[in-house]
């Protein structure tokens, strides 16, 4: 949802009387003070990182609550509050809509803010487009080559954390970050940090183990969240919503059908997202409905349950 820019700068003006800033930097804080270290985070995975490594020297906020989606989230006057007092601010970087649309007016409420990229050195894969073939159609008749389009960043897939080997770089950076404002515990975050990186690789391979057993390696999904999952572990995602828009018709007979042709006998819906559309492709399928949840806060827990379930719908 775009918001008006007098709404947007209306809410940064009033949350900096509010809310004043204070004239020291992060580091500054955590030297004179023996408090925890404020991080806000985007999504409630990236809490779950900073809890892993920083454990209890730090204090996380999520902006994003849960059952809220990151397309359509507008921040609270409490969460703006928050911001205004972080030493330290977590985000996706992968291009996830809350960050596209927010991320700058949270800054400005507080310039001394650290912020971490946390997709720093991870490759970005591209999203499904449905208007892909035919802008590739059009382009090739033109130049005789693929689409420079494509490679804008509102193309790339933002659903990142989704696999746990990207999870691991994104730890590597939120360990980094926590290290550049609380040097003297470096050796705390990358103890800890490795500790976590360690449960991620074997968490990989317990997923690897579950789902190449898969006959089938195709799944139906409403939101295409499941990218760099499918990518990983050689599965293909099938999904029904496509750039946050729902399908035509038409398009969701062909889904059907494809459906029936391979024999997939369930749809997976997330809790960010009506399940309507989720029910009528079952209903036609003689298949069911199964929830996973892209944004699950007990990450590993989370992919492990994830993959079981993926694994079941063929027996």
């Amino acid at each position: 949802m775009k918001n008006p820019s007098w709404v947007i700068a209306l809410v940064v003006y009033l949350t900096t009387i509010f809310f004043p800033l204070s004239n020291s930097t992060a580091s500054e804080q955590i030297k004179s003070h023996s408090q925890k270290i404020s991080v806000v985070v985007s999504i409630l995975p990236l809490a779950n990182f900073v809890k892993n490594i920083g454990r209890d020297k730090v204090e996380v906020s999520v902006m994003i609550p849960p059952g809220a989606s990151p397309h359509t989230y507008e921040p609270t006057p409490s969460q703006l509050k928050k911001i205004s007092k972080a030493q330290l601010y977590i985000k996706v970087g992968s291009g996830i809509e809350f960050e596209r649309i927010w991320m700058n007016k949270l800054i400005a409420i507080n310039p001394n803010m650290v912020v971490c990229d946390s997709s720093a050195g991870i490759p970005l894969r591209k999203m499904s487009c449905r208007i892909h073939k035919h802008i590739k159609k059009a382009n090739k008749k033109e130049t005789g080559s693929k689409s420079k389009q494509y490679s804008h960043n509102k193309h790339n897939d933002p659903h990142i954390w989704l696999s746990p080997v990207n999870a691991e770089i994104m730890a590597q950076n939120i360990k980094n970050a926590l290290i550049k404002i609380d040097p003297k515990n470096k050796d705390f975050y990358s103890k800890n940090a490795q500790k976590f990186i360690s449960k991620l690789k074997n968490l990989d391979k317990q997923l690897k183990q579950i789902l190449s057993k898969m006959k089938n390696k195709s799944f139906i999904v409403i939101h295409p969240a499941w990218g760099y999952f499918a990518d990983h572990y050689g599965l293909k995602q099938i999904p029904v919503k496509i750039e946050g828009k729902q399908p035509s018709a038409k398009e969701v007979i062909n889904i059907i059908q494809t459906a029936k042709k391979q024999k997939i006998k369930a749809v997976f819906a997330s809790p960010q997202f009506s399940p309507k559309t989720a029910k009528t492709i079952a209903e036609n399928i003689k298949g069911k409905v199964i929830i996973i949840n892209p944004l699950g806060e007990n990450y590993i827990d989370n992919l492990y349950q994830t993959a079981n379930v993926l694994a079941s719908t063929e027996k």
